[in-house]
């Protein structure tokens, strides 16, 4: 009886942890971005441009366009290895996954414990940060950041979306792209953030069903000769 009453109670718990979830964020300029995760770990990501969102499958994140006549799908590690046989070899293998551990960012975030705080129901660590923006180097972000199991992988499915853009960015930003990009993994590694400074706040999560649709990808993947010819024509990405 025992026995059987554990292998219930694990199915149950089991059920519990695999349900889809919706996770809501607020940027700086009022407009949200959300995040629908399947219990198999694909995450659509939804921004405020229609027809602009992004999927992460088996770990990979791929950039979706439906704007266009036909829809495209680029997958954001082959942007990253094309923009280093177009302009060398900026992130050095930063988004393989046999790299073994994250790279340390030349100049480390400075950050400081400051207590605890709530936002939007869940009670997260309050950090004084230092160092995120290049720009202002003196300036101190207020991050809180949750460990909750539940929020664990909207928080790096979040995390994934960041480094995504901050890829994107790379041919204008150079060599200081992978430092932000280590810089921001050093933030994440806080834990799932609840809000950022004024970047962005979570707002919302809600448990239930997702479309599956919302997780299939509309075309195949641009291939990285085919990126690699635009991105010397000049042509965005």
């Amino acid at each position: 009886m025992i026995r059987a009453v554990t292998c219930v109670a694990a199915m149950l718990l089991s059920s519990a942890a695999l349900a889809d979830q919706t996770v809501v964020y607020k940027g700086e300029d009022g407009k949200n971005l959300t995040l629908e995760i399947a219990d198999s770990g694909a995450v659509h990501v939804a921004g405020p441009v229609p027809g602009q969102t992004a999927v992460i499958l088996d770990g990979a994140l791929y950039l979706v366009d439906t704007t266009r006549a036909e829809a495209r799908v680029m997958r954001i590690s082959d942007f990253a290895a094309v923009v280093g046989e177009a302009i060398g070899p900026v992130f050095k293998g930063l988004f393989e996954t046999a790299a073994k551990a994250d790279p340390a960012p030349n100049v480390p975030l400075v950050i400081e414990a400051a207590g605890t705080a709530s936002v939007a129901g869940f009670t997260g660590e309050r950090y004084r940060v230092k160092g995120l923006d290049d720009q202002k180097p003196d300036e101190v972000v207020e991050w809180i950041a949750t460990r909750d199991p539940a929020l664990a992988p909207a928080g790096k499915a979040m995390q994934q979306f960041i480094e995504a853009t901050m890829v994107l960015s790379a041919p204008f930003l150079g060599d200081a792209a992978p430092d932000m990009i280590a810089q921001m993994r050093q933030a994440f590694a806080l834990g799932t953030p609840l809000r950022a400074g004024a970047k962005f706040e979570l707002v919302s999560v809600k448990d239930g069903a997702v479309d599956p649709a919302r997780f299939k990808l509309p075309a195949e993947p641009i291939s990285r000769a085919d990126l690699l010819k635009e991105m010397k024509a000049g042509c965005p990405a």
